[in-house]
């Protein structure tokens, strides 16, 4: 797994704390049953209007709360890698929720752009059970601005 460094030693730190936690979560989770019919993500981009870290995590719960709500399976979170490719703050700040949540138990678990791949054993996992998302426009990309977040 690819560890995304940052310019501040605390967010470097953090980042490599969120993921050590999903590395030790991943195995807890059960992929065989099927996400969701259609196979489609709903895509959340928490980045389009550039907000502050803590406006992007408000965002953040009330769509997990929605896709609960709504009773999905699966979010494909947009949530950018920082204006110089190094681990932008909202980027950490997501992660660090979402390592929480897996954590507390509040989700079953994410998949960082960087593994959304074939050759992830997770992500094979989870296509296998659904094969419709082979078809997501971001699979294979090891996009560092996305998340898949298993609800």
């Amino acid at each position: 797994m690819e560890i995304v460094g940052s310019h501040r030693s605390s967010e470097y730190s953090t980042s490599l704390r969120a993921e050590k936690t999903l590395s030790e979560n991943r195995a807890s989770v059960d992929y065989d049953e099927p996400f969701f019919g259609g196979g489609t993500i709903k895509t959340v981009d928490l980045k389009s209007d550039m907000p502050a870290v803590h406006d992007a995590l408000q965002r953040l719960d009330r769509e997990l709360a929605l896709a609960r709500q709504q009773r999905l399976k699966l979010l494909k979170i947009i949530h950018g890698y920082g204006s110089k490719g190094v681990g932008g703050d909202i980027k950490i700040a997501v992660q660090a929720r979402l390592q929480e949540l897996v954590r507390d138990a509040q989700i079953r678990g994410c998949i960082y752009g960087e593994n959304w791949s074939r050759s992830d054993d997770l992500t094979w996992k989870l296509l296998g059970s659904n094969p419709a998302l082979k078809d997501d426009e971001h699979l294979g990309r090891r996009n560092p601005g996305i998340t898949i977040v298993l609800l």
